[in-house]
């Protein structure tokens, strides 16, 4: 005897396929956003979003996909890669697994942070326009998949403040549920080397 539920679900997700306006658009995005779903999970094993979590979905999805792939190119990248993949039904080694769920969760992290900040009263806020603007540029030369840099900044600009705010954006746990091995993998180890004891203390 069939499994009614079963009938049920299978039948909604005809109608679901079929719900589409003349011009296909809404199929396209719905497409998008279960390939979407699908890279996100082989990617990271769902750890952290593949998106930025301060952009909504559909507001992503919509974009042109060559300004996806300026504004976004590792994002662009994993995304390809991961789809690629699981339709191919390859699975990723831990270690690769790894590697795009660390960057995902830095970059994330620090855009989480500017989002905290913008949301937060002036009262709230640790850094100033100048730190903040720094964080900002940080934020941006990470999306473009760069790993290797370094600030030039002024005396009395406050980075040691900017640093600090820098380690606890990146040390703020995953997005979702990981296991021990990976959350202790994740968690970013910094030297700062300072010139005085005041700075040290």
């Amino acid at each position: 005897m069939a499994n009614p539920e079963r009938q049920f679900i299978q039948k909604k997700s005809r109608e679901h396929q079929h719900a589409i306006r003349p011009d296909g658009t809404e199929r396209h995005i719905m497409s998008l956003a279960y390939q979407l779903r699908r890279a996100t999970q082989y990617a990271s094993g769902g750890a952290e979003p593949l998106l930025p979590p301060s952009r909504e979905r559909e507001e992503v999805l919509e974009q042109p996909e060559t300004e996806l792939k300026a504004t976004y190119p590792k994002r662009y990248d994993i995304y390809n890669t991961a789809v690629a993949r699981v339709a191919k039904r390859e699975p990723a080694s831990f270690e690769e697994q790894l590697e795009t769920t660390h960057w995902l969760h830095i970059a994330n992290s620090l855009d989480r942070y500017i989002q905290r900040h913008d949301a937060a009263s002036a009262e709230d806020r640790t850094l100033y326009e100048p730190q903040i603007a720094a964080f900002r540029e940080l934020q941006e030369f990470i999306e473009q998949g760069n790993m290797t840099g370094y600030f030039e900044l002024p005396t009395g600009f406050g980075k040691t403040v900017l640093f600090s705010s820098i380690l606890e954006a990146l040390n703020t746990p995953p997005e979702y549920y990981v296991s021990k091995d990976m959350r202790s993998a994740l968690r970013t180890r910094s030297l700062i080397v300072v010139p005085t004891l005041q700075l040290v203390k």
